[in-house]
């Protein structure tokens, strides 16, 4: 069992790696996939709609947001999620609700490393996959424990 003196690192595997793992794995496919979409519609919103990179990354994260809750419903916690249609509405409110501190994590890591971020860190781009990052570690937590319950 790893002690404090060890570092944070070792607890925090010991503590939830063991039993998370592979939800954790398909959780982070899913991600990849959101990313994909994030990144996607930020470049569109910027290249295409001419939007600034804040206004853009808010239509981006909600729709990387809609793609990573249909993966994770069928894909990562398709055992846990809900199957009526109220219990898929309130199923997908707690996902809103839960992956909003995950996002607005991922957007003010994002806004201040454009705003203030060292190059290279302050490309639109490298800042958003460091706030998808930062905030990737909120999401897991909240939709394994909150989202994504039998019942």
């Amino acid at each position: 069992m790893p002690k404090p003196a060890d570092g944070i690192v070792p607890i925090l595997k010991q503590r939830f790696v063991p039993a998370a793992q592979p939800d954790f794995l398909r959780f982070s496919a899913i991600g990849v996939m959101g990313f994909c979409v994030d990144e996607g519609v930020l470049a569109a919103m910027q290249l295409l709609l001419h939007l600034g990179p804040l206004r853009a990354r808010l239509i981006s994260v909600a729709c990387a947001m809609t793609c990573t809750w249909l993966g994770n419903r069928n894909f990562t916690f398709a055992e846990q999620r809900a199957v009526s249609r109220g219990g898929i509405v309130r199923e997908w409110l707690r996902f809103c609700a839960a992956n909003s501190f995950g996002a607005v994590i991922n957007y003010l890591t994002f806004a201040a490393l454009l705003h203030i971020g060292p190059f290279p860190l302050n490309n639109s781009y490298l800042a958003a996959a460091a706030g998808a990052g930062v905030g990737a570690l909120f999401n897991f937590t909240l939709s394994r424990h909150f989202v994504f319950r039998a019942g």
